[in-house]
């Protein structure tokens, strides 16, 4: 009996090894996402406290405004694969508001453009390419802590 449960013990490790390996996440349902995305606050002038606080970039509010942006913030990698991040903010209600996560990737690839030899000598051209790239973020089971202290970052707590 101990040899069968080390063995389903090293098969479910591995197998969860492999999956963050192979980039298979499990994806957050609804109810999950929302949870992790709003917040009971008395102003939108807290929350914009909170994001200068986490270091991002915010405009200063308006008496009648219901939303509130942030500019791109840089989160993670250097050199030429970067990622930021952009949130969003909008009050629900006279206590609740939902923030909206949007997330650039910029990289900088080396693309061949041509090729010439001669003999064993082969000269290669080629070009630098800056790619960009925007999209909402997902939400995986396997990264909630990630997404609990960015709610904290934004709602404060």
């Amino acid at each position: 009996m101990k040899i069968f449960a080390m063995v389903l013990l090293l098969s479910t490790s591995s197998c969860a090894f492999l999956k963050n390996m192979m980039g298979i996440y499990t994806p957050m349902n609804d109810t999950e996402i929302q949870d992790l995305t709003t917040c009971e606050v008395p102003s939108l002038e807290l929350i914009r406290k909170n994001l200068m606080l986490a270091g991002y970039d915010v405009a200063p509010l308006l008496p009648k405004d219901d939303t509130l942006q942030t500019s791109f913030k840089q989160v993670e990698g250097y050199g030429s694969s970067k990622q930021f991040e952009k949130i969003n903010v909008l009050k629900l209600d006279k206590n609740k508001i939902r923030f909206v996560v949007k997330l650039r990737t910029e990289s900088i690839d080396k693309v061949e453009t041509g090729s010439a030899s001669i003999g064993t000598y082969k000269s290669t051209q080629s070009e630098l390419v800056h790619n960009t790239q925007e999209a909402d973020e997902k939400y995986y089971i396997e990264f909630r802590e990630q997404y609990t202290a960015r709610k904290q970052r934004v709602c404060g707590g």
